[in-house]
This record gives structure tokens, sequence and C-alpha cells, in this order.
């Protein structure tokens, strides 16, 4: 488990996203036709704040702790090479 001390407000950030997502499609499911369009806007905004916003900056926060995380893995491997089986 990587020991990432913002990950409750990242899980919390992931289930706002699908809770927005989930309110778009109730939008569509009740919304007429004509409306289409602009849901589909929304959406575009949505996911293009989501990608620059949250990817560029909350998940390249995790970056340090990740590869910290592949390290130990990488350590833990070599060992398995000379411990007993």
């Amino acid at each position: 488990m990587i020991d990432f001390p913002f990950y409750d407000s990242h899980k919390r950030e992931h289930e706002e996203l699908i809770e927005k997502l989930s309110q778009i499609i109730d939008e569509l499911k009740m919304s007429q036709e004509s409306s289409y369009n602009t849901v589909a806007r929304h959406t575009a905004v949505l996911l293009r704040e989501w990608l620059v916003d949250h990817v560029l900056h909350s998940d390249l926060r995790m970056k340090v702790f990740v590869d910290a995380l592949r390290d130990q893995g990488r350590d833990m491997k070599a060992l398995s090479s000379i411990l007993p089986e």
C-alpha cells in the first residue's frame, strides 16, 4: 500500500467526478434531444478540467510515492533471490 498523505482528498475527488458524471447521465435521460449539445459541451468542459486540473496536479503529487513503492518492490524482488524457499 502506498503511504500517500493526500489519499482521502484524492479519493474524494474521484468520487466527486463519478457523482458529476452520474448527474450528467440523469440529465441526459430527462432532457430533450435538442439539449444534447449543451450537455455534451458541459461534459467536455468537465472532462477537460478533470484531465488538466486533477491529473496534472493531484495525480502527479502521487508520483513520488508510487516511485518509492516501485523501488521497494524491486528491493523485495532482489531479496527473494537470496532467501531460502
